[in-house]
């Protein structure tokens, strides 16, 4: 690196530095500016792409965002990028497109709690885009790593295991639920009946 980089580079660490101030006040049109014009003065890192399209989410400008996360996933294809894209497709309401590249994420890497909790979202508003029982692997996924919200997890868990007719599991979830819950279940109560009910019917 030649000296006038080292000068570039101690500018740019100052202007990330002013980034941070320019965020806390939720000024994303002032981060943006330097953001960019970090990005055009030869620093083409993917994390300063990445940054770029995330203020380009929080001003709306989803077109922008999509572009420049899709430039950051070419210069390094991470995943938590592919994740962010996703997010970009369910703000336009794009669920096919955001489903692809969820699925993507999961089959590199089945553990992303980010990747399952969305494709857990959007299952239960719109249940037809997954098949069940990979619905049943991503609760199970996200049961076993412990993630907060278990108790919730657990009750969908319980909801899909009546789906699929196996009602015991389901009756013994419902139970893991009042245990994970007490002393208030968050649930509707009409909810939890019928899904009781249905239980035992089939026992």
């Amino acid at each position: 690196m030649d000296h006038k980089e080292l000068l570039l580079s101690e500018s740019a660490k100052n202007q990330l530095d002013m980034v941070k101030e320019y965020k806390l006040n939720h000024d994303y049109s002032g981060a943006l500016k330097i953001y960019l014009s970090i990005f055009t003065n030869g620093f083409t890192y993917a994390p300063i792409a990445a940054e770029i399209s995330l203020c380009y989410i929080y001003l709306s400008d989803f077109g922008q965002a999509k572009k420049w996360i899709e430039k950051a996933i070419d210069l390094d294809d991470r995943e938590n990028y592919y994740v962010t894209l996703a997010i970009i497709y369910e703000m336009e309401y794009d669920f096919e497109n955001e489903i692809s590249i969820l699925r993507k994420v999961l089959q590199e890497n089945p553990n992303n709690s980010s990747a399952l909790k969305m494709v857990i979202g959007l299952y239960f508003p719109f249940g037809d885009y997954f098949d069940p029982e990979f619905i049943k692997q991503c609760l199970l996924t996200l049961i076993n790593n412990r993630v907060e919200d278990i108790a919730d997890y657990t009750y969908h868990l319980a909801k899909i295991e009546i789906l699929l007719g196996e009602y015991s599991s389901a009756k013994s979830l419902l139970e893991e639920v009042v245990i994970y819950s007490s002393p208030t279940l968050n649930y509707p109560k009409f909810e939890l009946r019928e899904m009781l009910e249905e239980i035992n019917k089939h026992l």
